[in-house]
């Protein structure tokens, strides 16, 4: 399948993609203990630094992954931009920015099924853009709907808890647990 120019084989298998957002290894290794599973995705699947995106901020960062373009081409330059028109500062955290599809998007459209678990709610509409799939963030799992999310009742039918606080370190937990059980 091409999407953005780059070819992305067929797969038959599911596939998982974290990205922990500002960590280093050594981290992982502390975890041990708490995150069982992740070792296993570590031991069992593929793991891999990736180099960041000038600017080094959440936003460019995820949407390069998730587009497999760099931000001069997805059109996601950083966290915020100067919007002329309005004299101010604007969070770019709305998919009318986004210049191109996201491969997750563009896998759903060809039958593969997608979920996407985010932590902090700022990057779930970009995430979930042209998305035929599910797509809630931890923050407000509380909140998610079938029509906006793809997916009601996380946290009593889902997860079977209530989500962690945004600032919790659970918060990443809740969202690894999450994810294979969408």
């Amino acid at each position: 399948m091409n999407i953005n120019s780059r070819n992305y084989p067929k797969q038959k298998q599911t596939i998982i993609g974290i990205c922990m957002d500002g960590t280093s290894y050594p981290y992982y290794e502390g975890a041990k203990e708490v995150m069982p599973n992740l070792q296993r995705f570590i031991k069992e699947g593929s793991m891999g630094m990736v180099k960041s995106v000038i600017p080094s901020f959440t936003n460019p960062n995820n949407m390069a992954i998730v587009t497999g373009v760099t931000p001069k081409v997805n059109g996601i330059c950083g966290n915020f931009y100067w919007d002329t028109e309005l004299q101010e500062e604007v969070m770019m955290n709305d998919p009318k920015y986004l210049k191109v599809p996201t491969i997750l998007s563009e896998l759903s459209k060809n039958g593969r099924k997608v979920a996407v678990v985010t932590a902090k709610d700022k990057l779930r509409k970009m995430l979930a853009h042209n998305l035929d799939g599910i797509c809630f963030s931890a923050e407000f799992a509380n909140q998610a709907t079938l029509e906006e999310n793809g997916i009601e009742n996380v946290e009593q039918g889902l997860m079977g808890k209530e989500r962690p606080g945004i600032y919790d370190p659970y918060i990443s937990v809740y969202c690894i647990e999450a994810g294979p059980n969408c």
